[in-house]
């Protein structure tokens, strides 16, 4: 994935490096157990550093391009942190909250009436995206992002908890 600096015949791409998360981290857990699960416990996914090193602005665009680009479909049967992303698809949009030497995102919460993994629907931030050849999509957000640290989140099977431990992030900084 690549964010898009617009300027012309200045214009250039960054790559995005995904960053896997280091560790999973459960909030709320007072509460939780105070109310005999009640109130809900949630499950975070962490990423060092407090920002990303790569900066864009209130209404970035990325370009993302798959293996399908360069005519390699080599996915067929990796799994784990072997695979690869087919499709923007396959990603969601987060705001990251900052915290001390990291950042996170709430990947799943948990209460008396059930555990839930993955983004939470009101957490989830629009983006769209178009194929603009097969296996290079064009994406963009739907409105514009305030200042603050963003992912798009790609979910791996199996890990920690609530999938905590098996997801990458290409991560951005809003200015």
């Amino acid at each position: 994935m690549y964010a898009f600096y617009e300027g012309g015949e200045n214009a250039r791409m960054k790559k995005m490096e995904p960053t896997v998360t280091n560790q999973a981290k459960t909030g709320g857990i007072f509460g939780y157990a105070l109310t005999g699960g009640l109130a809900s416990m949630s499950v975070k996914a962490a990423i060092q550093n407090e920002t990303s090193k790569v900066p864009v602005n209130q209404t970035p665009k990325f370009y993302f391009f798959s293996a399908e680009s360069n005519g390699n479909d080599s996915s067929a049967w990796a799994s784990g942190a072997n695979t690869v992303v087919n499709s923007p698809a396959e990603l969601t949009l987060v705001q990251l909250m900052k915290k001390k030497g990291r950042r996170e995102a709430r990947v799943g919460s948990m209460n008396i009436g059930g555990a839930k993994t993955g983004v939470m629907d009101k957490d989830r931030l629009e983006f769209t995206h178009k194929m603009v050849r097969p296996g290079v999509y064009v994406m963009e957000v739907s409105k514009a992002l305030e200042p603050g640290e963003y992912g798009f989140i790609y979910s791996l099977s199996g890990g920690g908890a609530g999938g905590a431990m098996t997801a990458r992030i290409f991560d951005f900084t809003v200015n």
